[in-house]
C-alpha cells in the first residue's frame, strides 16, 4: 500500500510538473474527460452537443398522460351543423409523433427568414447629396484635412456597412420541414384542438339574382361556433382544397371573410407558422386525405427538378385541350372549329391554368373539377 501511494503521489506530481510546463510555455493542455458510461445520466447529457432525439428528451413537449407514438389514431368527422358523421383514421408517422420544439423553432426562423422582404437600404457617401466639393484646403487653415462634406463622420453624410437590399433566406434540409410539420400537427391532435369535417360550405340564405348562393356572415359565425363548442380557441384556421373547390370554396370565403378570428386556406398553402399561430384547426376531409398523401411521400419526391415540372406543365397542357375539345364538342356544329378553339384556349388567362383539384395536383387521376370546367366554359362562350 505504500508503494502504491508513493506511486500515485508521483504519479500526481508529474501531472502537476507536466502542467505547469506546458502553462509556462503557453502550450494548450488537453483535457481528461472521464468515459460517458462512467458519468450520471445528467451529466453525460451535459457533455453531449446535440440534444437527444428520443422521446424522453428535454427539447420534446412533455404531456401528462402516457403517449404512444406512432400509433395510429382516430378522429371522428363532423359535418357543418355539428352532427357526427362516421371516423376517420389519422396516420400515426404525421398526427402522432413527438413534438420537438426547436425543430419547430427552426422551421419557423426560416418560413419568416424566407417571407422578409429585405427591402432595407441605407445612402453611402457616394449616394447622398452634396459633397462634390472640397470643404477648404488642405493646408493652412489649422482645421483638420476633409475631402467631402458627405463622409460617414460627418452629419448628413452616408452610412458604413449599413443595411441593403438583399435575402434574409436560409436553407433549411427537407427532412427538417417535414418533421416540424408533422410535430405541429401532433401538437394539435394531442391537445384536442384538430376537428375534421366532410364539407366547410355554409349554410346558404336563397339565391341572389346573379345565381350565386348568399351566405350571411352571421349566419357562418354561429356554424363555426357551434362546431367549435368545447374547444380552447380564439382564433381558428379553416383548411380546404381551395377558392374554385366544392368543400368549401368561394361560399366559405364569403361568409367568414369579415370574421375577425378565422383565418381562411388551402391545404398547398398551410406552413407551421399557421399551424402554431392559430388555435383551432379545422380540416375537411378531401383536404385532411390529399395533404396526408402528400406527407407520406419520400422527402426526395416533393421538390422536383425541371425535368419533372417540365412533364407535369406538359401534362396539365394536354388535360386542358382535352377539356376544350370536350366543350367544343359539346357545342352545336360548326360553331366553332378547330383554330378557334386553339386560340381559345391560348386567349385564356395564366391565372386559369393553376385550377386543378386535389387528384390532380397528386397526379393521382386525370380528372377535372366541375368549377374549373364551369370556369373555361364561361371563357369559351365569351369568345364565341
Amino acid at each position: 500500500q505504500a508503494r502504491a501511494a508513493a506511486a500515485g503521489a508521483s504519479t500526481s506530481a508529474s501531472i502537476i510538473s507536466h502542467a505547469a510546463k506546458s502553462s509556462r510555455s503557453r502550450r494548450p493542455v488537453k483535457a481528461l474527460l472521464l468515459p460517458t458510461s462512467s458519468l450520471p445520466l445528467s451529466a453525460s447529457a451535459s457533455l453531449s452537443p446535440h440534444p437527444p432525439t428520443h422521446e424522453a428528451g428535454p427539447l420534446t413537449v412533455q404531456y401528462p398522460w402516457p403517449m404512444d407514438y406512432y400509433k395510429d389514431r382516430e378522429t371522428v368527422v363532423y359535418t357543418m351543423q355539428s352532427q357526427a358523421q362516421g371516423l376517420q383514421q389519422l396516420p400515426g408517422d404525421i398526427f402522432n409523433v413527438p413534438v420537438r420544439v426547436d425543430l419547430l423553432h427552426r422551421v419557423v426562423r426560416w418560413l419568416r427568414a424566407m417571407w422578409r422582404q429585405g427591402t432595407h437600404k441605407t445612402k453611402r457617401r457616394g449616394e447622398v447629396s452634396g459633397g462634390g466639393k472640397k470643404p477648404w484646403g488642405q493646408k493652412g487653415s489649422g482645421r483638420a484635412r476633409h475631402g467631402s462634406i458627405r463622409s460617414p463622420i460627418w452629419v448628413g453624410g452616408g452610412a458604413v456597412h449599413g443595411p441593403q437590399p438583399r435575402s434574409h433566406a436560409h436553407k433549411l434540409p427537407m427532412v427538417i420541414q417535414l418533421l416540424g410539420y408533422k410535430c405541429a400537427l401532433s401538437a394539435k391532435a394531442n391537445e384536442g384542438r384538430l376537428k375534421v369535417v366532410d364539407s366547410l360550405v355554409p349554410e346558404s340564405a336563397g339565391v341572389g339574382p346573379d345565381g350565386v348562393p348568399r351566405v350571411k356572415t352571421k349566419g357562418t359565425m354561429l356554424q363555426l361556433r357551434a362546431l367549435l363548442a368545447g374547444m380552447p380557441h380564439e382564433t381558428a384556421l379553416l383548411v380546404d382544397c381551395g377558392e374554385e373547390a366544392l368543400d368549401g370554396g368561394q361560399a366559405l370565403r364569403r361568409g367568414a371573410r369579415n370574421l375577425p378570428w378565422v383565418a381562411i386556406m388551402p391545404w398547398q398553402q398551410l406552413t407551421v407558422y399557421h399551424l402554431l399561430k392559430h388555435q383551432a384547426l379545422v380540416i375537411t376531409k378531401p383536404a385532411l386525405l390529399a395533404m396526408t398523401h402528400r406527407l407520406q411521400q419520400p422527402p426526395a419526391s416533393l421538390r422536383p427538378g425541371e425535368r419533372h415540372r417540365l412533364a407535369w406543365w406538359q401534362q396539365q397542357q394536354r388535360s386542358y385541350q382535352e377539356v376544350l375539345k370536350s366543350l367544343a364538342a359539346a357545342q352545336p356544329a360548326g360553331a366553332l372549329d378547330d383554330d378557334s378553339a386553339a386560340e381559345t384556349y391560348l386567349e385564356l388567362p395564366f391565372a386559369t391554368t393553376h385550377l386543378f383539384s386535389a387528384e390532380a395536383h397528386l397526379d393521382l387521376s386525370p380528372s377535372y373539377h366541375p368549377a374549373t370546367i364551369k370556369l373555361l366554359s364561361s371563357y369559351y362562350q365569351a369568345a364565341i
